[in-house]
């Protein structure tokens, strides 16, 4: 990558040098700029900008903005800039792509609403190309000063390879005490000719910039604040080296800076982190938000006097090689006590004051660009009341549904029409954000989206099959946020809450309608008879999610009754999915071996486990036969793995307290004898001197002295014993 970098700076800097032997040095009447005798040159008369028009005239001008301009329409801008804009407290809107590719000057005292859309028509569809894209914001690339600015807005693109931030791609200059609250959405999905997936090449993604190498102490971002969220390298595919940061991809001289906005990378090999994806010499940086990595991914120098919020999920660092690593966790309620942050400068670049908060009067820390901002606004709250809007994009309807607000169904009710994408937001109270991401066809989990941003698919006819939603924010631990889906096949789900799971995933069923609703924390969550919705009326109301993957599994019913899960590798087929309760695994009538199996206890009640042991072609019985402790327990496998060897017969045992309280049933469909009877609790079921395999099982829990199970699933035993032996 910077090799590429280079080979795309190198002649426009060649080209820049020439012009300053040639150019007065008046032309450079930046701030700050002394001339050979010392003194300070005086800077050009500037430009009063009212239009357009008035605008990208003279690259070396200094011009003045004295109202807010629209760049609808607008296809200007500096190639290099080198004088002074600026912006004077007013705003640039609909900015469709940077108004500087080289900036060599001042940007100072301008917000900015973005409006970036790339790889797409007007409809949001992607564009057959082989798209590549390095952009930033406000500039291409930064090598003077970027000062006191506010960013809002998007940047939305699909690209083949990309590299994109909200102020500057690059920076070799300053970029100080800029705000960023616009969201980055880099989609890298490329079909060639054919229509085949092409793998993407790599994308980098910054909330202020992709790369800030700093070389040296005037190459540097200092006291910028990153709000926007959902500053992630998205995929519907995956790129193959993905990088992003709160502040910036991957660079160094990072000081005093404040990241809140989400952060994700997703690719064969990723780097992301809450400050900086990789990166060092960054201090005096807090990280708010919940992302694995708070402050770094990579620690490519010393990161010294950085904080987050305390999580069990959350590490500071995840590479920190040989560099210093001085970071502290704090707990949320310490976010407003001065003491918690050593060595910060409270007399020039953070600012403690006393703010109103639930009602009471407390300390708020913030960087002094950020409190002065009048964008931003203070984090004041006093349990305004909130508003949470939501608007899905239905099979055959597509947006034409109305927006929905404060537990309103949005969707379909009896139609069998899939939701295929989703937007959220909130409104009322200040720095109160949500963030949303969709369980998709054929994608799984999708990166987060944010305040307004769409989550799901366009065009693809593709069903969303679960939710999550979290508030965010420094006012999101005073709110709950509640939801509940209905889904194919089970109706009405019981009501989510904050970032838990809603819906189906691993069964292949569409989310036909959503509610959402926030409260104040503290308050009564919504009940099931909810809205238009009547509890009365509902199939389903005992669980919120039902999933079957590799690392989770929930299962409707009552929580506190034991439920066992299982799955079996399959000749030709491998894996299968979980199966759980006396479902069966496996196959029927295709003569397909067993040649693996887990299982494991769901929702116990009492202490203990499982264990089991697999009579395996060749090897014969796993481990000791006759003891137990030397069996495969709570989903560890139990068989071979790409040995094509057939599972013969299997013994299976509750532990602990848990055998005390139930008893264990299985049955197993064996070659040429079908399914055979029950055995239970450790005894043998299967068969043995036959070389006979194993082609499905059920499995099934039972209170201790329960009746023996019959026909379960739909599956009737052909055969009483449980075990055929010579």
């Amino acid at each position: 990558m910077i090799k590429k970098l280079m080979t795309r700076v190198l002649p426009i800097f060649i080209s820049i040098v020439m012009c300053i032997i040639i150019m007065p040095l008046t032309a450079f009447a930046t701030e700050g700029v002394i001339d050979d005798s010392g003194e300070q040159v005086e800077a050009a008369e500037p430009i009063y900008v009212y239009t357009v028009e008035d605008l990208f005239g003279d690259n070396t001008a200094n011009y003045v903005l004295m109202n807010d301009l629209d760049l609808e329409g607008n296809e200007k801008f500096f190639d290099n800039y080198f004088g002074i804009l600026d912006g004077n407290g007013y705003k640039l809107t609909n900015v469709k792509r940077p108004i500087i590719n080289n900036n060599y000057g001042t940007i100072k005292n301008l917000n900015f609403e973005l409006n970036i859309q790339l790889g797409t028509d007007e409809e949001g569809n992607y564009i057959l190309e082989k798209n590549e894209y390095h952009i930033g914001g406000v500039c291409n690339t930064n090598y003077g000063l970027i000062s006191n600015c506010f960013v809002d807005g998007r940047i939305y693109m699909y690209a083949y390879e990309a590299s994109v931030a909200s102020v500057a791609e690059t920076n070799y200059g300053i970029i100080e005490k800029v705000i960023n609250k616009a969201n980055i959405q880099v989609i890298s999905f490329y079909l060639n000719d054919k229509h085949e997936m092409i793998k993407p090449n790599e994308g980098y993604v910054g909330g202020i910039s992709c790369f800030s190498p700093g070389k040296t102490q005037d190459n540097a971002i200092r006291e910028c604040v990153n709000i926007g969220n959902a500053l992630a390298v998205n995929a519907t595919y995956k790129f193959d080296y993905a990088v992003s940061g709160g502040i910036v991809a991957e660079g160094k001289n990072i000081f005093d800076c404040v990241n809140r906005g989400a952060v994700v990378a997703i690719g064969d090999e990723t780097a992301y982190g809450g400050i900086v994806g990789k990166g060092g010499n960054v201090k005096n940086c807090i990280n708010l938000t919940g992302i694995e990595y708070a402050i770094a991914h990579e620690a490519t120098g010393d990161i010294t006097n950085c904080y987050y919020p305390e999580d069990d999920d959350v590490q500071a660092v995840y590479d920190s090689g040989d560099y210093i690593v001085d970071t502290t966790a704090f707990e949320r309620e310490e976010y407003n006590k001065k003491e918690t942050f050593k060595d910060f400068d409270f007399d020039n670049v953070w600012i403690s004051t006393d703010g109103y908060y639930n009602g009471e009067n407390v300390d708020f820390i913030y960087l002094r660009t950020e409190y002065y901002n009048d964008n931003i606004g203070h984090y004041y709250n006093d349990n305004e009341d909130v508003t949470v809007s939501y608007h899905t994009h239905i099979q055959s309807y597509g947006d034409t549904q109305a927006i929905k607000k404060n537990g309103e169904m949005s969707g379909t009710s009896g139609e069998a029409k899939r939701l295929e994408d989703i937007w959220i937001k909130v409104e009322g109270v200040e720095d109160l954000g949500i963030q949303y991401t969709t369980h998709c066809q054929s994608y799984g989990w999708l990166p987060w989206s944010a305040d307004g941003e769409r989550n799901g698919t366009s065009g693809e006819g593709k069903r969303l099959e679960a939710i999550k939603i979290r508030l965010s924010g420094l006012t999101a631990d005073d709110y709950d946020v509640y939801y509940r889906v209905h889904a194919q096949s089970y109706g009405w789900l019981g009501w989510a809450k904050n970032g838990q799971p809603s819906g189906t995933a691993g069964l292949g069923k569409r989310l036909e309608g959503i509610q959402v609703v926030v409260v104040k924390r503290g308050e009564e969550g919504p009940g099931l008879d909810y809205g238009e919705i009547k509890a009365s009326t509902l199939p389903h109301d005992e669980s919120a999610y039902i999933s079957v993957s590799d690392e989770i599994i929930f299962i409707p019913g009552n929580e506190t009754t034991a439920n066992v899960s299982y799955r079996t590798h399959v000749q030709s087929y491998g894996w299968q999915k979980w199966k759980h309760n006396g479902e069966m695994s496996g196959t029927s009538g295709e003569s397909k071996r067993l040649e693996g199996i887990n299982i494991k206890l769901t929702n116990k009640d009492y202490e203990g486990g499982i264990a089991y042991t697999t009579h395996v072609q060749t090897y014969g019985w796993q481990g000791d036969e006759n003891d137990s402790s030397k069996w495969m327990t709570d989903g560890q496998m139990s068989g071979t793995s790409g040995e094509a060897k057939r599972l013969e017969a299997i013994k299976i045992k509750l532990t602990g307290e848990i055998a005390n309280y139930y008893d264990i049933y299985y049955r197993v469909h064996a070659q040429s004898y079908g399914w055979l009877g029950w055995a239970k609790n450790g005894e043998p079921s299967g068969t043995a001197g036959y070389a006979k395999r194993l082609e499905g099982i059920q499995i099934v829990l039972v209170p201790k002295g329960g009746a023996t199970p019959t026909n379960h699933d739909g599956v009737v035993s052909t055969r009483t014993e449980a075990y055929i032996t010579k």
